[in-house]
């Protein structure tokens, strides 16, 4: 579209020099009209940004184990919980008359710990029953990396320009012009590529044994108490703590003191890295813009056949772009995705310029100039974003000019 307009533009140019040409050939004087043709020398810069890319979705990418064994199972809280352990089971309770006490079972009879009762005492110290219990968990903690940056491009254009220049006053060679020009210029600029995240998935192995202490008062049940073990049948009661210590008076402290169940955790962890994660961006940028300037120039002649002009006045610049931003994912150093957004679009933007030129007469009726001149034109930065990056996109630049004037 650029290309098309940038004719359309030359031929508009083309078809008023030849009309001016024309009206000058019928009345055989100069009609006040000026057209330079030629091409400036300007620069573009942009300044990209670059930040932490959305997060890939994990499934499917790796394998995860499945915890293993029945990990912590717990205490008996009352005469009608049921635990399984490794080495024995608690519950349920096999008392009609004590329902809070509660039944249990053992593998091994070294399982079961008596305490010992002092001659003349009527209860012992407490002793305990020991079960088991084991897990294995995996659990998969996620870490990323971020490693945002920034980079600039640039790129100085030669672009065609054309400028239409009508008199507005002159006397004794100073003369003042008003100037409508259009250039055109675009440039393709860039970043990266570069790592911008790193994400480190780890698998975390918790092996844990745990050990349950059941307090056990004495090899035989005070009154109105069951049977606390039997060695024939590995099986006996496990009475309430609150119970028991109310019966006997005990507190805290006293030997004959019974605890209520406590449960001992042992963890071993290890770790191991499943999968690495890493996101590459780059960009590329596309701009084209057309730019109007709107200018008052002083010419003035310094000597001979020799002019010197000095000019100001805003601009109007069209300025297009197409943004596009690629990531690619690697999985362990192997790609894996690529994500690509992109931006397009044209913003008309208001600006300022200013320049100076010099002129030399070519031909003897001085119709004819060659001309070379430097400025500088201000252009406020436009923003443009895609994906994980911005862009900041500045036109603002000194320029230098160089063509040839005919006077009409």
């Amino acid at each position: 579209m650029s290309r098309h307009f940038s004719s359309g533009i030359l031929g508009w140019f083309g078809i008023f020099t030849a009309l001016v040409t024309a009206s000058h050939a019928e009345e055989g004087e100069r009609s006040g009209w000026t057209v330079t043709a030629g091409a400036q020398v300007r620069r573009i810069d942009v300044g990209f940004r670059f930040d932490t890319p959305s997060p890939l979705a994990l499934r499917g990418l790796f394998s995860r184990r499945s915890d293993v064994g029945p990990g912590d199972v717990g205490v008996v809280t009352n005469g009608s919980d049921i635990i399984t352990y490794l080495d024995g089971t608690v519950g349920p309770n096999l008392n009609p008359v004590r329902d809070r006490d509660s039944s249990f079972s053992v593998d091994s009879t070294a399982q079961v710990v008596f305490g010992l009762q002092p001659p003349g005492a009527d209860f012992s110290t407490a002793g305990q029953v020991t079960f088991h219990s084991t897990g294995t968990t995996y659990d998969y903690p996620d870490q990323l990396q971020s490693n945002p940056f920034s980079v600039d491009d640039s790129e100085v254009v030669v672009s065609p320009f054309l400028e239409l220049q009508k008199n507005l006053f002159e006397e004794e060679g100073l003369s003042v012009d008003f100037v409508v020009g259009w250039s055109y210029l675009e440039s393709e600029l860039g970043g990266g590529p570069r790592t911008i995240a790193t994400r480190t998935i780890t698998e975390r192995r918790t092996d844990s044994q745990y050990t349950y202490l059941y307090s056990l008062p004495s090899a035989s049940g005070p009154l109105g108490f069951p049977l606390v073990y039997s060695n024939a049948a590995m099986n006996g009661v496990i009475y309430d703590a609150d119970d028991y210590n109310a019966f006997g008076g005990f507190g805290p402290g006293d030997p004959e003191y019974v605890m209520d169940p406590q449960t001992l955790a042992a963890n071993q962890i290890s770790n191991r890295p499943v999968a690495t994660l890493t996101a590459v961006s780059s960009v590329d940028l596309d701009v084209d813009a057309h730019v109007f300037p709107f200018l008052l120039e002083v010419r003035r002649e310094i000597s001979p056949g020799t002019f010197f002009s000095a000019g100001a006045g805003p601009t109007l610049n069209v300025i297009s772009h197409d943004f596009e931003t690629r990531t690619d994912w690697y999985l362990n150093g192997t790609p894996l995705a690529t994500v690509r957004d992109s931006d397009s679009g044209t913003d008309l933007v208001m600006g300022a310029s200013v320049r100076t030129a010099l002129s030399v007469v070519l031909d003897e009726e001085g119709s004819l100039l060659f001309e070379v001149g430097g400025g500088y034109d201000w252009v406020p930065t436009r923003t443009v974003a895609a994906g994980n990056a911005v862009a900041e996109i500045d036109l603002g630049s000194w320029v230098g000019t160089f063509g040839f004037v005919k006077h009409f």
